[in-house]
This record gives structure tokens, sequence and C-alpha cells, in this order.
């Protein structure tokens, strides 16, 4: 009896044993938190969660859902898009360093709770999320298009297929190539009708054709939290903490910077006003940073703020920044383009704050935060880049030479 339950002991131990799924590639995670299911249903159980930036390798595929296998040991199913290949990582890893090196362009806070992005689209994973009436600095602004965001894929389309034996591989070679295709077949005589166009016009004559429409464009902005965390949030949820008396003078227009340069004693009301510095963008030059610039004075005498200096028409192409001296601002720099589109750094000096250029020196903008991948077509190959807009002074030559030629369109 001794001999035979070592010998079923024996037989259990050399049996087969569960393999791991091979690993077919790596990734990381975006969101602050991801759950990973055992299933690939939402009514699964949660298999395990994954953390920022932990790194899971992926084991399969299907559609846009992946495989995945911590760390710990845990696998499941999660989103694709909420994971980054190696190349992703290290691009947002360069924007976080980039961003945490820059400059603020003011304060902002939030009424609700808001989601900071990885990228500027609104699938894109969240980061990290803001707490209503928590402050947040501005880094930056970018117009994007909205359209669905498409990350790169994670794994290529070969690295989940099998690889072929031996016998697959002669098989293949020894396979008979398919016939040359036919002739194709004659075009009908009702091919306008079959073809959705009408008979007003000749065949040999193109149809009006609708203007195209444009795209539509998302405001987002790139904030920094207290932690230096930073992330993409759209503009319009953000409300600047630069004070309501002198927001009102903004005439719809956006303010895309502004900073305190000082203060004023108001010995009558007993107070001190701080001197206001901002950059704004109007709602025709959204092509721009800013095409405004303004300061904003106290007036002891009627108690309110009054525009002490403004530049309008100006092409701003960077941010602005302050020039500090013993602790007090003594001016501010900006990039802008010139008349000819060449890029100049203008350096303006204060003097009873009104602002006055000092000095001009060549200087390209600065590159853009973020890149958009191009887009595909129907078939997969890249869209071709749309042709950039007109100005408004390009649009009113156009038009006039198309009412000098006699042409209504």
């Amino acid at each position: 009896m001794l001999l035979l339950l070592s010998a079923c002991l024996a037989l259990v131990a050399c049996g087969p044993t569960t393999e791991r799924e091979r690993s077919v590639g790596e990734a990381w995670v975006g969101p602050a938190t991801v759950q990973i299911r055992k299933e690939l249903n939402l009514r699964s159980a949660v298999s395990g969660t994954l953390q920022h930036d932990e790194r899971v390798d992926l084991i399969a595929r299907r559609r846009r859902f992946v495989k995945v296998r911590a760390s710990s040991g845990a696998e499941g199913w999660t989103d694709s898009r909420l994971l980054f290949s190696a190349q992703a990582r290290a691009e947002f890893e360069a924007l976080q360093q980039r961003a945490g090196k820059a400059p603020a362009l003011g304060k902002a806070t939030v009424l609700d709770l808001l989601s900071a992005h990885t990228a500027p689209y609104r699938q894109a994973p969240a980061l990290y999320q803001i707490a209503p009436k928590k402050t947040v600095e501005v880094i930056a602004h970018q117009r994007i298009e909205r359209v669905p965001w498409d990350p790169p894929p994670l794994l290529e389309e070969s690295a989940l297929k099998p690889k072929p034996t031996r016998k697959q591989k002669q098989k293949e070679s020894q396979r008979i190539p398919p016939p040359p295709p036919g002739p194709p077949p004659p075009v009908p005589d009702d091919w306008l009708l079959l073809s959705g166009y009408t008979q007003d016009h000749l065949p040999e004559e193109k149809p009006n054709e609708p203007p195209p429409t444009p795209p539509v464009m998302d405001d987002w902005t790139l904030v920094r939290a207290e932690d230096g965390r930073t992330g993409w949030v759209l503009d319009r949820l953000l409300y600047s903490l630069i004070p309501d008396e002198v927001a009102q003078y903004a005439e719809r227009a956006r303010i895309v910077a502004y900073f305190e340069i000082g203060t004023v004693r108001d010995r009558q009301a007993g107070v001190n006003k701080s001197v206001w510095l901002w950059a704004a963008q109007s709602a025709g030059a959204r092509d721009r940073e800013f095409d405004s610039l303004r300061i904003f004075n106290w007036s002891t005498r009627h108690h309110r703020y009054e525009t002490s200096w403004i530049e309008r028409g100006v092409w701003g192409a960077g941010p602005v920044t302050l020039i500090q001296k013993g602790g007090a601002v003594t001016g501010f720099r900006v990039c802008v383009v010139e008349k000819g589109g060449k890029p100049v750094q203008r350096e303006y000096g204060l003097q009873n704050y009104r602002a006055r250029v000092v000095a001009r020196t060549a200087a390209q903008p600065p590159a853009p935060w973020y890149i958009p991948a191009p887009r595909k077509t129907a078939n997969g190959a890249p869209a071709e880049p749309e042709a950039a807009p007109q100005t408004l002074w390009q649009r009113v030559v156009t038009t006039f030479n198309r009412l000098r030629s006699g042409s209504p369109r």
C-alpha cells in the first residue's frame, strides 16, 4: 500500500504544469490607477489594480483591448488606450521635464472635479484630478482639432502571430499562385444616376461641390499642480485668479497670461492695489499666442482700475516672461512676429507702469508643446496635411481677385 501511494505521488509530480503565457511586449500605465479584469467583460471580477507608470507585460490582444501581466503576477484585461508604449512614455516624460522648468503664465482654479489628461484629447488617460477650488499654475495653451484620440499601437501586427513551422513554410513555398485578374466590367450607361448625380449638367462637367466643413477646434491648457505633476485640461473649465474688477475689461478676449508687477497705495481708501500685466487673445486671433498686451494701474483719484499702457495688433509667438531685479519687476520679454514674418524677441522696460521697447534680438519661436500624430485615411494611408488658414488680408485679396475676374465663387 505504501509503495502504491509513493507511485501515485511520483506520477502527479511528473504531470504537466500550467505554463505562463509568453510576453510579446511591454507597456506602462498612464492614468493614476487602472483596474484589470479576469475576462473581457465589465461584469467580470477585478484581478488587480495598477498604478501610474507601472510596467506590465503584454500577453494577448483583442481589437483595442489587451491582456497584461503585472509585476505582482496578476493578469487581466484593460483598454490599450490607458497604456503607454516605450516611445509614448519617453515623450510624456520629456513633456513633464520641460513643463517642470517652464515659468508660469498665471494661476487658475476649478469649480468642479476636473481630470488632467496626458494628451490634449478627451479620451486620453487621466493622470490625476484637480479638486474643486484647488489652484494650479498655467504653463501653456494650445489649440487642437477635436478628433478621436488615436494613440500609437502598443504592438506590431506580427507580434501576436505564431511563428510558422517548417511544414507551414514548405506548404507556402509550394502554394500555386492565384490566376491573373480578368478585365474590368464595362461602365453602365446610367452611371450618373447610379452615382447620385443630377442631370442638370453635362457628363463632362464637374458638379458644384459644397464647401468643406471647417474642423472643430478645442482650446487646451497645460497646467502644473502643487506637487509638480502636469496635465492637459480644457481651457473653458479653468477660471483665472485675476480679480474680476480687472477681468471685466477683457472684452470677450481670452486672457492667456497675467502677472502682478507692482502695488499702489490708495491712502483715501486705505488699501493696497496690485498692478497687472496681461496678454490677451481675441476671438479672431486664435492662430497666435496673443494679439494684445495691456497694463492696468489703480487710479487713486477715481478708485478704479484704468489702462496705463496698451499695445494691440501684436502677433505673439511665445510666452511672456518677466524681468526682475532685486525682487522688483523692471520689464518683460515676448517673442513676436514682426512685419515680413521675422520672429523677434522684444524686451520691454517699465517706467511708471508704462512699457516701451528697449531691445530687439532675433529669436526663434519655442517648439509646440504637443505635436498631433498625422491622421490616417480609411485605407490606412496618412492623410494629406491641410492648407494653413488664410489671414484676413489674404481673404480680402482673394475675394477682390474673384470679383474682378467675374467669378462669383
